[in-house]
């Protein structure tokens, strides 16, 4: 028992390292494009 236990809690452990993963990389994409909109905003007022 606490052998399949173990080995559930490790899945979901793995599971929401690749959640964690998928959010860091759409928020630095999302952060990149937000940056780029800013500097294209700026340049335009210049």
């Amino acid at each position: 028992m606490p052998r399949s236990r173990k080995g559930s809690s490790g899945g979901g452990a793995d599971l929401e390292y690749v959640h964690a993963d998928a959010r860091a990389s759409a928020y630095s994409s999302f952060a990149a494009g937000a940056a780029l909109i800013a500097g294209n905003f700026v340049s335009c007022l210049s």
